[in-house]
């Protein structure tokens, strides 16, 4: 589902004042001279430069037509919201984006130091006569919607570029190649100079990428690795690269668009046979199969060859870093191993904490030797004292463990004679009738019924 776009109207009530010539207000009625201000303000911001699918607000007659009322025709003071929005840095001028000025803040420490500010020397009125349709005809950079749109493009550079690259042929491109990349054609579609600007924006605002006429090259922090031995400009060698590579782009294409003219004949072929058409027609399907089939192998091997050529370009591209990183690495080795000094030195020294060490290990016996006698002595004292005491106890324990041991022996035996003797006292008479009523089971026991 397509989420609607949120509209802020104009008051109702103040339509008549915000319609008209107020310029006046700004020394008769400050206070409702900036409330209209605002209000307009709030007004595009909300509509115009929040939600635009164009990094530029169309500043003319056009916007003008746009906002007229029946009732009130064109505002007559949007020139004053404008210039307004300008000096908030909601809108740029394209002199102040070009020459560096969007962000003034971010101006050099030299150009602060001598008070220059950029933005304040500069003055931009976008009125230019009285007429009806007053404002000048030009196109003002919204600020937002191009750090929004430069998200986006950045995201899609480090997903379709920097993520992929492994040689400084992965970095270069054709204008382009480089707008299919980065996401550029979907992303800004009104026109050129919507692009044009946005290169500038990568280049000069963000330093991601470096260009020279239609050549770009990627200089991402994410990629000095890789750009660690080569300029950070476009040099010629760049401009062979991305010839190389849109001239490969060019043979794929014409590869794809071959290959399905010999899939369509293919079938036409069929189609005419299985139909019995002419023998002519069938003929002439056949004819353009196989010339088109010829093409079609010679722009194989040309794309073969290109594909050797690119891949030997990146090796030599990745033999150059290795060479680079293993220079680097002798250098550090020689540094450590001069500041480590000669073999004999590191031997010597060896020794010398060797013998050091046993001096005083040495030392340290000396020093700790009749303490410690008498205190092992002490403890060996200690330890036999325990060590008695839990004798005792256990010899204590043992003992009473026999006590209850022939207890229990004793009142076995007792209850075992008190057994006897009832059985003694009974009659003969009893213990015939007992033994009559007993069965023999299978191991010989009596069972009593």
């Amino acid at each position: 589902m397509v989420q609607q776009r949120e509209v802020m109207e104009l008051p109702q009530s103040r339509l008549d004042s915000l319609y008209k010539d107020f310029r006046h207000l700004e020394e008769l009625n400050p206070d409702g001279y900036k409330a209209n201000i605002e209000t307009w303000k709030a007004f595009l911001i909300k509509n115009y430069l929040t939600q635009a699918k164009s990094i530029y607000l169309r500043c003319g007659s056009g916007l003008l037509r746009t906002l007229s009322r029946e009732s009130h025709g064109v505002p007559k003071s949007l020139d004053l919201v404008i210039n307004s929005l300008i000096e908030s840095d909601y809108l740029i001028t394209p002199d102040d984006f070009y020459n560096g000025l969007m962000y003034p803040q971010e101006s050099s420490w030299f150009l602060k130091w001598i008070g220059f500010s950029g933005r304040n020397k500069r003055s931009f009125d976008v009125r230019k006569n009285n007429d009806t349709f007053y404002l000048k005809e030009t196109d003002l950079v919204i600020r937002n919607i191009v750090e929004e749109k430069f998200e986006s493009i950045k995201q899609r550079i480090m997903n379709n570029i920097v993520s992929h690259a492994t040689g400084i042929t992965d970095l270069v491109f054709t204008k382009q190649e480089f707008y299919a990349k980065s996401g550029i054609n979907e992303l800004l579609i009104d026109s050129e100079p919507e692009r044009k600007a946005m290169l500038f924006y990568l280049s000069h605002y963000k330093k991601i990428i470096v260009r020279d006429a239609d050549i770009i090259k990627v200089v991402s922090p994410d990629v000095v690795h890789i750009l660690a031995d080569f300029p950070k400009i476009v040099t010629q060698d760049d401009h062979r690269v991305a010839s190389l590579k849109a001239t490969t782009i060019n043979v794929n294409l014409q590869v794809k668009k071959l290959q399905a003219q010999v899939f369509d004949y293919s079938s036409m072929l069929q189609d005419a046979i299985k139909d019995s058409q002419p023998k002519e027609i069938q003929r002439n399907y056949l004819q353009n199969k196989k010339m088109i089939e010829k093409n079609l192998s010679r722009l194989l091997i040309y794309q073969n060859n290109l594909l050797t050529v690119k891949s030997q370009l990146d090796m030599a591209a990745t033999n150059q870093l290795l060479v680079s990183t293993l220079e680097g690495s002798n250098k550090l080795l020689t540094s450590i191993n001069e500041y480590t000094g000669s073999v004999e030195k590191v031997e010597d020294l060896l020794d010398e904490i060797k013998e050091q060490g046993e001096r005083t290990e040495a030392i340290n016996e000396i020093l700790a030797g009749s303490e410690s006698t008498e205190e092992d002595m002490e403890l060996d004292r200690e330890l036999e004292k325990i060590q008695e005491e839990e004798n005792q106890k256990k010899a204590i324990s043992d003992d009473k463990k026999e006590n209850v041991k022939s207890q229990e022996s004793n009142d076995e035996l007792i209850e075992k004679l008190g057994n006897l003797k009832l059985e003694e006292r009974r009659a003969p008479g009893e213990l015939r009738e007992k033994n009559m009523n007993s069965v023999p089971n299978q191991e010989g026991n009596a069972i009593a019924y």
